[in-house]
């Protein structure tokens, strides 16, 4: 983080727990998760897009998948987060964070804290402002229409069968200027899952 996010992070967090409250031991996003550990083994392929030390041999890694929001007691939601750690041989451990989603409400940090701040109740009433919303997500186009796609994305039918997509870095770009985000597409991924599981009560993890 350069100077600054920090105390940004920090405000961000205390936005967060003013949405979907405050929840010992949890964390403030994607509060119920499970954590796998395994190996990440690069096809052959990956060298020729970047020197990353894990695209050129295998590494071990651990994954945590996890649905959207703060409030582990909520019902499920249609976001799912993938978030990923390499481990080197070097001892240097790198990330990377995939969401079923592809493209990211906010552009930078700010956005994402007016966001939240825009969508926090109101602290007398305890009731959101839907006003107040509506016009702070309008005044950010790239926002509206991000939000617009999320409501067309249907639930996941299970973790290990969902699309990921690394909408926040990691872009590869060809001599012709085009440019790929890096995704995870898991072989047989289902795109949706039953109402009827999407109103389970999820999981105290």
């Amino acid at each position: 983080m350069v100077p600054g996010q920090y105390d940004r992070a920090e405000k961000m967090v205390e936005l967060v727990h003013g949405v979907s409250g405050f929840h010992p031991t949890y964390r403030a996003f994607h509060a119920v998760g499970d954590i796998y550990r395994g190996t990440f083994t690069p096809i052959p392929e990956a060298k020729q897009f970047t020197r990353a030390m894990h695209f050129q041999q295998a590494v071990p890694m651990t994954v945590r998948f996890s649905g959207g929001g703060g409030n582990p007691d909520a019902p499920p939601s249609t976001t799912a987060d993938m978030a990923c750690k390499f481990y080197f041989p070097t001892g240097r451990v790198t990330g990377l964070i995939s969401l079923n989603a592809d493209t990211f409400v906010a552009q930078n940090v700010g956005q994402v804290v007016g966001f939240v701040d825009a969508t926090e109740p109101d602290p007398e009433t305890g009731e959101k402002d839907d006003a107040k919303a509506m016009a702070y997500i309008s005044s950010i186009p790239t926002m509206t229409s991000a939000l617009a796609l999320r409501k067309k994305i249907p639930a996941p039918v299970s973790f290990a069968k969902t699309a990921y997509h690394a909408i926040h870095a990691f872009r590869f770009v060809n001599a012709s200027g085009n440019v790929r985000r890096q995704a995870c597409l898991p072989t047989g991924h289902l795109p949706c899952r039953s109402p009827v599981f999407q109103s389970c009560p999820p999981r105290r993890q």
